[in-house]
Order: C-alpha cells, then sequence, then structure tokens
C-alpha cells in the first residue's frame, strides 16, 4: 500500500532540497574555510575581496573543495533516502520503488543505452560538443581531482538522482490508490509522474549549465530514457542501473581525452 500523499511529497521534496540546496550550502560551506586558510592576509575592500573569491573558485584548491561539497550533498541524499523510511511503517522500497525489476531483464539495459549513443553521437555531429564548462574545468586539473571526480559521478551520482528523481518525487506523483505490486502496468497513472520526473531532471542539469543545444537534446533524451524504464519495469534499480552505465561511459570519454 502507497504511503499518504502527503508524506509521500515531503520525502520527496526533502531529497530535492538536499540534492539541490544542499549542493550550493556543503560547496560554500567547504569553500570558505579553505578560502580563508589559503588566502593570507586577506584583502581588505569588499570588492578585492569579491574578486579574490571568484579567482579561488576556479583553482585547483577552489574546484577542489567545491567537488568534496557536492559529493557531501550527493552521500547525504542517499542516506536520507535509505534512512528516513525506517521511521515509518512502510518499507523502504515502497518510498524509493526498490523493487526487483519487472518486463525486461536487467542485463539487457546496459545494451540499450548502444541505441541512445548512436542519438547522442548524431546530436553531437549536428550540433557541435556538449561544451560544458564545469565538466572541462573538473576534468583537466590535477589527476587525483579527476579521478575522485569520476568515481563520484559512476558511484554515487546516479544512486543519488535516481532516488530522488524516479524514485521519490516520482512515487509523490502517482495516485494514493496505486497499486505498486500490480501485475499489469497502468498507463494512465504513471502519464503525469514520468513527465514531471523527466523534466525535473533536465531542469537540475541546466542550473549545473548544462546550456549548449548539444548537452540539452542529450540530456532530454537521457531523461526520457531513464523515466521510461521506471514507468515500465515498476522499479528504480532499472534507472539506477541506466544512470549509472551512462556516466561510466562519459566519464571514461572525458579521462580519455584529458590525459
Amino acid at each position: 500500500m502507497m504511503p499518504p500523499w502527503r508524506a509521500r511529497w515531503r520525502y520527496a521534496l526533502l531529497l530535492l532540497l538536499t540534492l539541490t540546496v544542499g549542493q550550493i550550502a556543503a560547496g560554500i560551506a567547504v569553500l570558505l574555510p579553505v578560502f580563508v586558510l589559503t588566502q593570507q592576509p586577506l584583502p581588505q575592500s569588499s570588492n578585492r575581496l569579491s574578486e579574490a573569491l571568484l579567482d579561488f573558485a576556479i583553482s585547483p584548491p577552489g574546484i577542489t573543495a567545491q567537488v568534496v561539497g557536492v559529493a557531501l550533498a550527493m552521500s547525504a541524499t542517499v542516506i536520507l533516502a535509505l534512512s528516513l523510511p525506517r521511521f515509518s511503517e512502510r518499507p523502504t522500497q515502497i518510498w524509493l520503488a526498490l523493487f526487483p525489476i519487472k518486463r525486461i531483464p536487467a542485463w539487457t539495459i546496459p545494451l540499450m543505452l548502444i541505441p541512445l549513443l548512436a542519438i547522442a553521437g548524431v546530436v553531437i555531429t549536428q550540433f557541435g560538443e556538449t561544451d560544458v564548462q564545469a565538466q572541462e574545468v573538473l576534468f583537466s586539473t590535477n589527476t587525483g581531482l579527476t579521478i575522485f571526480t569520476a568515481m563520484m559521478v559512476v558511484s554515487v551520482v546516479p544512486f543519488a538522482e535516481e532516488f530522488v528523481f524516479r524514485g521519490a518525487l516520482y512515487n509523490a506523483l502517482l495516485p494514493e490508490a496505486h497499486d505498486l505490486s500490480a501485475a499489469q502496468l497502468d498507463w494512465k497513472a504513471h502519464r503525469l509522474p514520468f513527465l514531471i520526473s523527466m523534466v525535473a531532471f533536465v531542469a537540475l542539469h541546466l542550473i549545473a549549465g548544462f546550456g549548449t543545444a548539444s548537452a540539452i537534446l542529450q540530456i532530454v533524451i537521457l531523461s526520457t530514457f531513464l523515466s521510461g524504464l521506471r514507468t515500465i519495469t515498476g522499479s528504480v534499480w532499472a534507472p539506477v542501473i541506466a544512470h549509472l552505465c551512462w556516466n561510466a561511459l562519459a566519464a571514461v570519454g572525458l579521462l580519455a581525452t584529458s590525459i
């Protein structure tokens, strides 16, 4: 049985805030102390202080501090997603749709990315490279930070984002009377969750700097695919697997070009 509607929305919004605002707050919380400790003496005027802080933010130590902040926020999102349901009467798997994958074999999910990658290749050919500045900076700094970033993108990021968008948010948008264990797929009940989870995921990446036509199209294609997997399989594990594989391929590509 589904948790109450309001409880599902509180859960989803808390995770969404942890994922989004948490990244900013954690980034600042890590960045400022490092800035103060490494910039001695501090500039006296507010203008010079602002300029020094902005310069520090795009320097290797500043970027490292921000990456650590993002990793902390992502990790906190996963921990909250898995721990908060323990205080309710419903099991965690219902809150996040941590059910066995139905209707398609799990091993076919990575193979489904092949045509998706082909489409992404066509998009790049027509619209150019993604040119996401944050990615270029992260994968062009020191090797240790590059490897740490790649590990974070492949490990914690897919779980954090899918638990929020295709797990908690998707479930919050389902009708309260919806039967999660039903063998027959009720397409009408899934239309709104599919659309909103897909758009919200795209919006997050637009805010994160995926602003070129090529980057936007690729994110829309990926998000549509991930939400589709959640709808068809009835499980958040399907988009987690697909997201992890996609990020792994992207990280390998960026690592290859940065070495």
